[in-house]
């Protein structure tokens, strides 16, 4: 048997993958699945999986002790008061922000920088940092006692509106990374194409790239 004959069933096989969409490069997500997988993946479901088995109460019995207790069963209400308004607001500075930023002039990597530098932060700093800002002796109290804007000091630490700010400047980076990176994908010549035919800047964001960000739910059907 030739060397040739040894390989072709090996190059038929590739070819079937490739068709298929899968080959050589798809490898690479190995090490990042495996990752997830690990990382997370088996973490969720190993907790899962607790849940069911708790010592006393049958299957169930931690979702009845946690559903029956008033204040646990509260932390649902406020936990979505703290993440939807949150990750509204990120989104809706990331948009115009991301969309500004799609093509290339000098500053852009500086810029991109600044914007992302809170993912480095980590929680310790950021609380810290919100503290000296915004505590009741921070930069911005001062200012505006020392304005005579206010009597006393506003309270926007150590409540509801210290954990809003810190789930903002951590959650926002995110938010604009991904946005950009769907921003970039769309073909700049779509909307240079409608500008030729007498667009403006908000018919051409409004009927063309919103359009192409947003998800397409419900799918179409083929």
């Amino acid at each position: 048997m030739t060397a040739t004959t040894r390989t072709a069933p090996r190059t038929a096989l590739r070819h079937r993958l490739a068709e298929r969409g899968i080959d050589r490069q798809l490898l690479l997500l190995v090490p990042a699945l495996l990752a997830v997988l690990i990382l997370f993946i088996y973490p969720f479901a190993y907790g899962m999986g607790l849940s069911f088995q708790p010592a006393e109460g049958g299957v169930l019995g931690a979702y009845r002790n946690f559903f029956g207790d008033a204040y646990q069963r509260d932390t649902i209400g406020t936990t979505l008061q703290l993440a939807l308004p949150a990750a509204f607001l990120n989104v809706a500075a990331s948009v115009p922000i991301a969309y500004r930023m799609r093509g290339r002039f000098r500053g852009k990597r500086l810029l991109t920088t600044l914007l992302v530098v809170p993912i480095t932060l980590g929680t310790v700093l950021t609380a810290e940092g919100l503290l000296n800002f915004l505590g009741p002796t921070g930069w911005f109290n001062r200012t505006l006692l020392e304005a005579g804007l206010v009597d006393g000091p506003l309270r926007l630490t150590n409540n509801y509106w210290g954990v809003f700010f810190s789930l903002v400047i951590t959650g926002f980076p995110f938010a604009f990374l991904l946005i950009l990176s769907y921003l970039s994908g769309i073909d700049p010549t779509l909307e240079r194409a409608a500008a030729t035919l007498g667009a403006g800047w908000w018919p051409r964001f409004h009927r063309i790239t919103l359009p192409l960000l947003a998800p397409d739910w419900p799918p179409r059907s083929a």
